[in-house]
């Protein structure tokens, strides 16, 4: 929810925004990965640096289905990820 918050803009903060990158801005071929809106993985090699926003929020995110990545609001990004829980 919170890296859905981000990408939309309805959370402003500058440092957290440019924490996130979206595939599309490093490569140039058109896949899947690029239409689904999927977001750039950075590499750690230690288990405390996973844990952190900056790998889990992407990996979250890109484990997500297409229609939530997709969703025009943030309720509708809400109700349809309830939806998916339940």
């Amino acid at each position: 929810m919170s890296v859905y918050k981000i990408l939309s803009g309805i959370i402003k903060c500058s440092e957290l925004t440019n924490m996130f990158e979206h595939l599309e801005d490093h490569q140039e071929r058109v896949t899947r990965a690029v239409s689904n809106k999927d977001l750039v993985v950075v590499y750690t090699r230690t288990i405390f640096g996973k844990r952190g926003i900056q790998i889990s929020g992407p990996l979250a995110w890109n484990a997500l289905p297409v229609e939530l990545n997709h969703a025009k609001s943030l309720n509708i990004f809400r109700t349809t990820y309830f939806k998916l829980l339940s």
